[in-house]
């Protein structure tokens, strides 16, 4: 996956007066919270109504993606780490339990239809933890048909394009929807 908002790492260099971690400590780095809202006042910027995200165009200016060797970021964003876990894990930190919620909210989804929207991270998580608990999320695809080598690697996914089964070239209607494309 190439993430954007979600972002560890090792500490590269400190700034000038930097009280942040030092060289090298593995940390995630935490969305930049306003410390003026009431979440922020009452001491739970994990909930600030304004926090900027990486990568995030809600606010102007734009927040720049984390798609690069080395990112400059305030130390009081970032999150030390434990050394012993590896930085591929650690990274699913924000979008595995935002996966695991949406499809904990949707309820026994067994033998029904689910159609995905959405083909970022938290879309492929939500997709590939439907697909753990015995249904298998339907994933949207480009209006084109897959090659059959593909379609028999998908093992339960069935791609949809404009409401149509395309390994049965059918109609389908999910009963199950998730909206994940961020829009």
């Amino acid at each position: 996956m190439v993430l954007g908002h979600e972002i560890v790492g090792h500490v590269h260099a400190p700034g000038p007066e930097s009280d942040g971690p030092a060289v090298g400590t593995p940390g995630a780095v935490q969305p930049a919270p306003c410390d003026r809202c009431p979440g922020c006042v009452a001491g739970r910027r994990n909930i600030c109504a304004h926090a900027r995200y990486l990568a995030r165009a809600a606010h102007t200016p734009h927040v720049q993606s984390s798609c690069a060797q080395i990112v400059t970021v305030p130390a009081s964003q970032i999150r030390p780490l434990s050394p012993q876990l590896a930085l591929t894990s650690e990274v699913l930190g924000e979008p595995l339990p935002v996966a695991l919620h949406a499809v904990h909210r949707t309820g026994d989804v067994r033998g029904k239809r689910v159609l995905v929207t959405g083909a970022g991270p938290i879309g492929c998580l939500v997709t590939a933890v439907l697909h753990t608990r015995g249904r298998g999320g339907d994933r949207r695809q480009p209006p084109t048909r897959p090659a059959p080598a593909h379609r028999r690697r998908l093992r339960g996914h069935r791609h949809r394009t404009g409401g149509r089964d395309l390994a049965h070239d059918r109609p389908v209607a999910p009963k199950v929807l998730l909206d994940l494309t961020g829009a």
